[in-house]
């Protein structure tokens, strides 16, 4: 190879390995947040011995907001977001690696997912579920989501029976690949007056629900994740009130 077949071909190198290095490095990491509107269901379970008239009083998580704005997820865990209230989904982390070739001047990039962070607005699935199946067994239901609002609500309509809904904990994660797995820990409480009728710890998992192949859309992901969290959230109400009010 002569001088000038040599200069050129080092350019050529040089070009490619700068057009490489360039592109590997606006695509080192990245971030795809997907989400989708919340869709809630249509709850119409029949429950007997709820009062044809109460309220439901759903406790704060955070301090001065409301439950159905608060949101959790596998990563800070919960915390307060109006938007993020009102949608579902997941946010994927990127990172992309060089790996060489063994043929001067060229490397094989290499992305891979580093972290999945799945949000789900929890608060307002179980608020709504709540709500839904309250208003199918009872003739007038009333709702609040803080203790000054549920005082003023209940003397001023002289509502005698009331539930106080709270949720200690709910964990949202990933294990295996493409499944998700729910826990929730809470307490409610039937009052009468200014008697305390009962009081019940509540608990439930549901562990391994499949959301989609590695063919699947992040569409298909999001709507399995919606489904499934409407589904546990219903399962909970449904004990909750059963426990309180049929055993």
């Amino acid at each position: 190879m002569n001088t000038k077949s040599k200069i050129f071909h080092n350019l050529i190198t040089f070009c490619l390995l700068l057009t490489t290095l360039t592109l590997l490095t606006s695509m080192a990491s990245c971030t795809w947040k997907r989400r989708k509107p919340l869709l809630s269901s249509t709850h119409n379970i029949q429950i007997a011995g709820i009062p044809d008239k109460i309220l439901v009083e759903f406790e704060e998580v955070i301090d001065g907001k409301p439950l159905n704005e608060t949101v959790w997820d596998n990563v800070s865990g919960h915390f307060w977001d109006v938007t993020e209230s009102n949608q579902i989904g997941f946010t994927q982390n990127y990172q992309t690696s060089v790996y060489p070739t063994g043929v001067e001047g060229t490397v094989i990039p290499v992305t891979k997912v580093t972290q999945t962070r799945i949000v789900i607005p929890f608060g307002r699935i179980f608020s709504n579920t709540f709500e839904s199946v309250i208003s199918a067994n009872t003739a007038e239901p009333y709702f609040s989501y803080n203790q000054n609002q549920s005082k003023d609500t209940q003397n001023s309509l002289l509502i005698s029976d009331v539930l106080k809904v709270s949720i200690d904990s709910f964990k949202v994660w990933e294990a295996p690949l493409n499944h998700i797995n729910l826990t929730v820990m809470g307490e409610c409480s039937y009052t009468t007056g200014n008697a305390t009728i009962k009081t019940i710890k509540f608990s439930k998992k549901l562990l391994n629900q499949k959301l989609g192949g590695i063919f699947s859309t992040h569409n298909k992901f999001i709507k399995e994740m919606n489904r499934i969290a409407n589904n546990f959230s219903e399962q909970v109400v449904w004990e909750i009130l059963g426990e309180l009010f049929q055993s």
